[in-house]
């Protein structure tokens, strides 16, 4: 079967339907001679002495006066490309720092973690499960609104039915996550089976991935400024709707393909 997935059309499905009706309008307009702007009428008979580019006569939209939008909406997406830039490596570097304590928790625990009884290979599987669940969680945090946050697929795996009840109601589950996690060592570190400086290790890479996730989820969350998006947005549309009544006299009957494509 047809699949849209990692395409943008299905999100630009109406704008596009759109922009093909407005390149018929504009073949149409430009056959019957309809004139909507032109530059040459509306600064009348003293015209003569400006200095414009030639204009010829019946064109819908005069092609100078789109592009007169080219220059800012240059400038605003080379501004939005050098902060999303800065926005990407931001949220990577976070992101490989939830990664790197999540290894040395597992490396800790591994490690320092005594006993080869039952008992203690139990009390190692189940740090390491919930230390899988941690970055799950925290995962899915990042990539998801709150209200597809469910617990399926690979994360129900690892929770069990109690968990799972507890987890469902909160909106935030990292921290409660997290602090299983610190109740397990201690756990462990009372029973003597971890000591507590290498428990305290493990809570210090511990307190390095909750604020990797901090710093990883400011980065998701934060928007770009509203009034920056809006005049973007309107720049673009008007740049994009208008385009195929430049585009009419030259292309024809191909106006509305050729848009669809822009």
């Amino acid at each position: 079967f047809w699949s849209w997935r990692g395409s943008v059309v299905p999100r630009i499905f109406c704008e596009l339907i759109v922009a093909i009706g407005l390149g018929f309008l504009a073949y149409y307009a430009d056959n019957v001679g309809v004139e909507l702007v032109s530059l040459v009428d509306f600064l009348g008979s003293d015209a003569s002495d400006v200095s414009l580019p030639s204009v010829e006569r019946g064109e819908v939209l005069d092609a100078w006066v789109h592009a007169l939008l080219i220059l800012p909406i240059a400038f605003l997406l080379g501004f939005r490309s050098v902060i999303a830039y800065v926005r990407y490596w931001d949220g990577r570097t976070q992101v490989a720092e939830m990664v790197l304590a999540v290894g040395e928790m597992m490396r800790l625990i591994a490690t320092y973690a005594e006993g080869d009884d039952e008992e203690a290979q139990i009390e190692r599987a189940e740090l390491r499960r919930l230390l899988n669940m941690l970055f799950a969680v925290a995962r899915q945090h990042l990539a998801l609104p709150h209200r597809s946050r469910q617990l399926g697929g690979a994360e129900m795996t690892m929770v069990t039915p109690n968990e799972g009840k507890v987890l469902a109601k909160l909106r935030n589950r990292l921290p409660i996550v997290a602090q299983w996690i610190s109740f397990r060592l201690n756990e462990c570190a009372r029973a003597g089976r971890i000591s507590r400086n290498d428990a305290r290790l493990v809570e210090s890479r511990l307190a390095d991935f909750l604020r990797a996730w901090s710093g990883a989820k400011r980065v998701a969350k934060t928007p770009l400024p509203y009034a920056y998006v809006q005049v973007l947005n309107l720049l673009l549309y008007l740049f994009v709707y208008s385009a195929p009544f430049t585009f009419s006299r030259r292309f024809g009957v191909l106006t509305p393909a050729l848009i669809a494509f822009v």
